[in-house]
């Protein structure tokens, strides 16, 4: 019935109201409607085509029969002398393939009756948004005044909320340990994307070189991509900068929701000062996340894919962590939660040969250890970790990852040591920083969580060593499989950093 070129169907289908002139000739009309209009020529009695401006530059060949009616057609208008058995035809075929009536009424006659017919289905279609707005409002009074009296928090909810808002600290992102560091010096603005964005953000950690000579201040901005918005902003001395990671944090985890942020670095200095050098290191597939800097302009490509050597920290959006002064609101917030890199804890070694014919040990996906447990000695494995300035605490989760085990008092424990002591010698508490008490598992997958606390500071290089044991010596119990996971250091917050934290502010 209802013929139009293909790339047409998807615009006579579309949501967008719409008018269909329905004439005798191939003419445009020469007035226009306050609606989309298509002009449909009628070729025999009962078809009509739709007719196309001379300047489409479409095959007018490419011509396809309506499967389906178009859609939200507010008229039919003829108004040449289209016969009756045409427009009785228009509106069988109507039927036929839409599976209703006509819902569009047909018009014959002037302008005026269309205009007439527009206007009062726009009043109708006002007045009926109106009454669906008035009645969304009002669903949604009673949503939230059912949420204020009949709705009850859990306890357990209410609880952990609490203890998100006392938690630590944490660290979100860290590219500190890639090799082939080098330095660069902030001779012109640098823009670094940072792979995060701003919700929950606290601050960020740079590695300075060397801080530079003369008289000036290093400057840093955080700006969201997507608004342009500068959301903080700080600035420290060059003389008060010392080599080493500086801290730069936000009185409280940001809560604005900005899903791209850039961090600007930049210096303002008095003529023949030297500006600062800090870190940079490859970008390798975080290609998209290398900083931008004018001096970079005329060097190799290889410098223009690297990032700024950062440390990312995160909290609880809107909790008060940091006093405008740099120091923390309470002791409670003294220590960091940094986790393990997962290419820190893929270097897990075994130090105490298991033969078995099934996997005994190994390290897994996403940073855990297999480690089970097969004679009358303990099975033993070593995890080295690097100097960590700060260092207070260890702390992992362990499980039984296999449903079938029926073996209760499975044993496990974490000792840290100095690095170099031997299974063995850390067993009988030679070399010693600090060790977790054995804890059973009783439970196939429910975790535990073994926690080591240093009794001072520790700055030096540690071995942190995993032990697993049979409840009493004799045969192997079949699928227990131990495994550890979440490895977490704690950090003291006033002996990380050589300096205190430099305040970012909203503009």
């Amino acid at each position: 019935m209802l013929r139009a070129p293909t790339h047409m169907l998807s615009k006579l289908h579309d949501g967008n109201p719409k008018i269909i002139i329905l004439t005798l000739d191939s003419a445009q009309p020469d007035y226009e409607l306050p609606l989309d209009q298509y002009v449909f020529q009628l070729v025999d009695d009962d078809h009509f085509i739709l007719v196309q401006a001379e300047e489409v530059g479409h095959p007018k060949e490419d011509i396809h029969s309506f499967d389906l009616p178009p859609s939200n057609v507010w008229a039919f208008w003829a108004p040449g002398s289209v016969k009756d058995t045409s427009l009785d035809a228009l509106k069988t075929w109507y039927v036929n393939t839409g599976g209703k009536d006509l819902d569009a009424p047909i018009v014959k006659g002037s302008q005026k009756a269309v205009m007439e017919l527009l206007l009062a289905r726009s009043l109708r279609e006002a007045q009926r948004l109106g009454n669906m707005n008035l009645a969304l409002m009002r669903d949604l009074a009673v949503l939230r005044e059912s949420w204020l009296n009949h709705v009850r928090i859990p306890a357990e909810i209410e609880e952990l909320l609490t203890n998100l808002r006392l938690a630590s600290p944490r660290l979100i992102f860290s590219n500190a340990d890639t090799p082939d560091n080098v330095s660069i010096s902030i001779e012109s603005r640098i823009i670094q994307p940072l792979p995060i964005g701003a919700r929950g953000l606290l601050g960020f950690d740079l590695n300075v070189i060397d801080v530079g000579t003369g008289r000036g201040n290093l400057f840093a901005q955080l700006l969201a991509r997507d608004t342009g918005a500068v959301l903080a902003k700080g600035q420290i001395a060059f003389d008060a900068l010392c080599p080493g990671w500086i801290p730069f944090r936000l009185q409280s985890a940001s809560a604005a929701s900005s899903h791209s942020l850039e961090l600007h670095i930049w210096t303002e200095s008095e003529s023949g000062a030297t500006a600062p050098q800090i870190a940079a290191t490859p970008a390798g597939l975080l290609s998209r996340f290398s900083f931008d800097s004018q001096a970079n302009a005329g060097r190799s490509s290889q410098l223009l894919a690297q990032m700024l050597a950062l440390k990312l920290w995160g909290g609880l959006p809107g909790v008060e962590i940091y006093k405008f002064e740099g120091e923390l609101v309470n002791d409670q917030l003294a220590a960091l939660e940094v986790p393990l890199p997962d290419s820190l804890v893929e270097t897990v070694r075994l130090t105490r040969e298991l033969t078995a014919p099934y996997p005994v040990f190994g390290y897994m996906e996403r940073g855990k250890v297999l480690l089970r447990p097969l004679k009358a000695i303990p099975s033993a494995a070593v995890i080295r970790l690097p100097a960590t300035r700060g260092l207070i605490e260890i702390s992992c989760e362990v499980f039984i990852d296999d449903r079938r085990c029926e073996t209760r008092y499975l044993g496990t424990r974490v000792v840290v040591t100095s690095r170099g002591v031997e299974a063995d010698a850390a067993e009988r508490g030679e070399g010693v920083l600090a060790a977790a008490d054995w804890v059973e598992l009783t439970e196939p997958l429910t975790p535990s969580r073994l926690i080591v606390r240093l009794p001072d500071v520790h700055n030096e290089p540690v071995d942190v060593h995993l032990f697993t044991r049979l409840p009493k010596p004799g045969p192997v119990p079949p699928h227990g499989r131990i495994v550890f996971s979440r490895f977490v250091a704690e950090v003291h917050a006033a002996s990380a950093w050589n300096a205190s934290p430099i305040m970012l502010c909203e503009p």
